[in-house]
């Protein structure tokens, strides 16, 4: 097995949305319990000169996404920032380096995002 050179950890749609009791589409108490051990993988990733990469599903109220699923995690609402004691953390550390905060339109966080492009970049 090949040893990268970095390693990153991607967090994936923890928003208000798909975490707190009240989201549009959320999964309630079992996702609220591991903010907690995300927020430690996280600061420890990053103490460790790797990557963090919050990606988070970024719809405009109009998206077609909608005839699907609920409208959720809408652009600049409150739904769509970050969970609790996560949304803390990214402010606390959204300046650092190697953190990278990817919004994606679909459930893929590579398409159409260039994430893979910068995972590839990192040094």
């Amino acid at each position: 097995m090949v040893k990268l050179a970095k390693e990153a950890l991607l967090i994936v749609d923890m928003s208000n949305d798909f975490i707190a009791d009240d989201g549009a589409l959320t999964a309630g108490k079992p996702a609220q319990e591991i903010v907690p051990y995300i927020k430690d993988l996280a600061t420890r990733f990053l103490a460790e000169g790797n990557a963090v990469v919050v990606t988070m599903d970024a719809h405009q109220p109009n998206d077609p996404h909608f005839e699907l699923w609920p409208p959720h995690n809408i652009v600049g609402t409150q739904g769509q920032q970050l969970y609790g004691e996560l949304e803390d953390w990214y402010q606390e550390n959204k300046n650092h380096g190697n953190l990278f905060y990817t919004p994606k339109t679909n459930y893929n966080a590579f398409f159409k995002t260039g994430l893979a492009e910068t995972l590839r970049n990192l040094e």
